[in-house]
């Protein structure tokens, strides 16, 4: 995971984009992502089933 400013993006299979907050506390397990997701705080770009991986990965 890193953390780029949007034109400093190089080629990836996905990104997730919105305001540092909102990662941070994903993170620290203060924020739901589902949630940012469909209130789109956050979106999704790229190979869905990546992100869908590191979701598991951070709510375990």
């Amino acid at each position: 995971i890193r953390a780029l400013r949007r034109r400093l993006v190089p080629e990836c299979d996905a990104t997730i984009a919105g305001p540092m907050s909102a990662f941070l506390g994903m993170m620290h397990g203060e924020i739901d992502g589902d949630a940012l997701f469909f209130s789109r705080d956050i979106s999704v770009d790229g190979d869905t089933s990546a992100v869908l991986a590191l979701r598991n990965a951070i709510d375990d």
